[in-house]
């Protein structure tokens, strides 16, 4: 989660370059901040069920990068396999979109499988906070249609 976390917001920062249109960019650049704080509150939750010693904040995104590359994707990489028209704004919403969809969807499966009842609401709360994100792409892609 935490690495998926850190793609989204290269990914938002990768998006903000590319998009011309000042209402898409301003929404990644926010959705980019958002990222951080579930970065923030998944290293909090960390810090509060870790029977092992703590380790830094800095090891710990380390450690969970190293876990993650095998199946994670770069905004590159993701972008090969989802080629996008930028300069058609709905196309890069719409990829966003797909992006919330699948983290809204990793969080509420961990939360069920989760069996500490902390850990199970700190990631519903990320998790209806990407319901959040989805929403406010729709809202945007609503005001460009």
């Amino acid at each position: 989660a935490y690495t998926l976390e850190d793609g989204l917001r290269d990914f938002y920062l990768s998006m903000q370059e590319r998009v011309r249109q000042e209402k898409v960019k301003a929404l990644f650049g926010k959705l980019s901040m958002i990222e951080v704080k579930h970065q923030d509150r998944l290293f909090a939750e960390y810090e509060q069920i870790s029977d092992s010693p703590l380790m830094s904040r800095a090891a710990f995104a380390r450690k969970a990068e190293a876990q993650a590359m095998e199946g994670g994707l770069t905004s590159e990489e993701y972008l090969a396999l989802y080629p996008t028209d930028f300069e058609v704004a709905s196309e890069v919403i719409s990829l966003a979109m797909g992006i919330e969809a699948q983290a809204l969807d990793l969080y509420l499966r961990a939360a069920d499988t989760s069996s500490r009842e902390s850990t199970k609401q700190a990631l519903r709360r990320i998790a209806e906070e990407e319901r959040s994100h989805l929403k406010l792409l729709g809202e945007l892609l609503d005001t460009l249609v």
